[in-house]
């Protein structure tokens, strides 16, 4: 079944608006970019172009290579890397994006197979319009980027998962053979591409026995293109590095132990207590609870089972703050219209008995349970954004369409007045849940009027979206070489060669100067100024950079620092921003 050609145009259209509109998203300065994980990323692409240094399977070596191409491209560039961030994330967007929109199409498609309206009977009104309507609306597309690991994923795995709707709605075997390219390339993004691809397996061989689907040629497409991709990378870095282990289990227990980081943020006695940066603590906290990696050999399940209790406290905690943290990552204003949506989309689903739909969606899904065992935040759960983006496409359109009944107009109102009254009396604080409602109670009278049809019913409510989202910017036309980071890096490789020791609290800007970090957290051991001063000489650190990194996330060291200055043991080479960022050379020992 072909895609009209202008479906693909009106897709370029729209694409090319929510780009202008994001504007400022894809011309990042240094305050921009995600100083921890993200810079790490971009450094380790630049290592692997300038220095051959390729990075083991943990380490999502695909992000690194798509770093590589683009430094070979800005390597003389003295902001190389606002260059690099900025175009990984138009990059990474413009896959976040055609992902969703590839599988709209291909849901579309099954809608039209398996007996919705044809093509010519429509009015335009499919699931890939409301899909795109999502992207406009939700704000995960753009809150993803900051993690380069984590937005390159989510577009290849939305563009695996496209591939596995169309094997749904047509079962054969390049389908599949796409799907697992696709999630071997997001094996080397992110290791979560590994739990994916072995919940899939698991998925398609239930789903393949249901429905007496086995063949050959279906599972040797399933299995060999993962195993080539994520194989040959494997036994290519071990020929290469002489090591043959990937790191998976190690960056998970490494994972295990951070996520400790939910529980002790909670606890200010300790953090008080701790002295270090709070992550650093959270992790020592890690140790003292559940024992280190070599007592445990890496194994997350043997540190649980050392001591379960702990862990079940963190694991309730988790749950308890599931449901805040989703309806904050959908957007405060806009959640209210996924979670009045999305279940209707599973409700349609099940109206037209795609079970099979619903077994081979599951992995996308359940993998996330993956994250009460290690790291919980926010920015993991937005990897599947296409899930509940696709299922607030099919609760919008069945919605819409419901309204060719009559009695469909008393019922919303039925249900919409109840939710408004509930909120009403309860006095609940959740007051754009109260809004929503209210706006569709009168979108539903106004669609009634005027027998606006589902062409125009869909647009209404897709006005009402961007009404409640976000407030769009105009294109920002700054030059960021005049901003007080990157001013501060352009000195920096002014006054020092490149590889010279700076401590700071965040690597970013030390890499983007092309130095060579130590991290502040080092000398946590320093007890006084005097004593600070003497381990940063004695580990040849040239230069101190000073952002709010230091100054919030590791104030115990940035209040040895201080002294120091009043001492004159720091020389001030740069200051800006009322001194909030800093370029300090040490100076020698009389």
């Amino acid at each position: 079944m072909q895609t009209p050609k202008r479906w693909w145009l009106a897709g370029a259209v729209l694409f090319a608006l929510q780009v202008f509109l994001l504007w400022d998203n894809f011309t990042l300065s240094m305050r921009g970019i995600n100083l921890q994980d993200e810079a790490i990323y971009i450094n380790l692409g630049r290592m692997l172009a300038s220095e051959g240094q390729f990075p083991a399977l943990a380490q999502n070596p695909l992000v690194a290579a798509l770093y590589a191409i683009l430094y070979l491209f800005h390597a003389q560039n003295p902001l190389w890397m606002n260059a690099l961030a900025s175009w990984g994330h138009f990059l990474n967007f413009s896959l976040l994006w055609w992902g969703t929109f590839a599988a709209g199409l291909n849901l579309q498609k099954i809608e039209q197979r398996m007996g919705q309206k044809t093509e010519e009977q429509t009015t335009g009104i499919f699931p890939v319009w409301a899909a795109v309507a999502a992207l406009f609306i939700f704000p995960i597309t753009t809150d993803i980027l900051i993690n380069s690991s984590d937005a390159l994923f989510a577009g290849l795995s939305a563009l695996a998962f496209g591939q596995v709707l169309r094997f749904y709605e047509n079962p054969q075997p390049r389908h599949l053979a796409w799907a697992s390219a696709l999630l071997g390339l997001s094996a080397l993004t992110r290791n979560d591409g590994l739990v994916i691809f072995g919940l899939f397996t698991l998925a398609l061989l239930a789903h393949q026995t249901i429905f007496r689907l086995h063949t050959r040629a279906n599972w040797l497409a399933v299995l060999l293109p993962f195993a080539l991709i994520v194989g040959g990378y494997q036994v290519a870095y071990g020929f290469l590095t002489g090591n043959f282990r990937p790191g998976t289990t190690e960056r998970s227990y490494a994972a295990f132990q951070q996520g400790q980081y939910f529980i002790y943020e909670q606890d200010y006695l300790k953090n008080a207590q701790c002295g270090q940066n709070p992550l650093k603590c959270a992790v020592a906290d890690a140790h003292a609870l559940y024992g280190t990696p070599e007592e445990n050999n890496a194994s997350v399940f043997r540190a649980i089972l050392r001591n379960p209790s702990a862990y079940q406290a963190r694991l309730l905690k988790q749950l308890s703050a599931l449901p805040e943290m989703l309806y904050t990552m959908f957007g405060k204003r806009t959640a209210p219209l996924l979670l009045f949506f999305a279940p209707l989309g599973i409700l349609a689903l099940i109206k037209k008995r795609r079970f099979g739909l619903f077994l081979l969606a599951s992995p996308w899904v359940l993998y996330l349970g993956t994250y009460f065992l290690t790291f919980f935040r926010p920015g993991y759960f937005q990897l599947s954004f296409f899930v509940p983006y696709l299922l607030t496409a099919l609760g919008a359109v069945y919605f819409v369409q419901s309204f060719a009944h009559p009695k469909a107009v008393w019922a919303w109102s039925a249900l919409l007045g109840g939710g408004i009254l509930w909120f009403w009396l309860s006095d609940s604080n959740l007051v754009y849940v109260f809004f929503v409602l209210a706006l569709l109670l009168l979108f539903t009278w106004l669609l009634f009027f005027t027998r606006a049809g589902e062409g125009k019913g869909l647009l209404l409510l897709l006005t009402l979206g961007i009404l409640l989202a976000r407030t769009y910017q105009p294109p920002s036309l700054q030059n960021p070489a005049q901003n007080a980071e990157e001013q501060g890096i352009l000195l920096l490789t002014e006054q020092f060669p490149a590889g010279t020791l700076i401590m700071a609290g965040a690597p970013g800007a030390a890499w983007a100067a092309r130095m060579d970090i130590v991290d502040a957290n080092d000398f946590s051991s320093a007890a006084s100024a005097q004593e600070l001063r003497e381990q940063l000489l004695q580990s040849q650190v040239q230069a101190i950079w000073v952002d709010s990194t230091l100054t919030t996330m590791n104030r115990h060291i940035w209040a040895l620092v201080e002294p120091g200055m009043e001492q004159g043991w720091y020389e001030t080479l740069y200051s800006a921003r009322n001194s909030s960022v800093l370029v300090l050379r040490i100076t020698p020992l009389p």
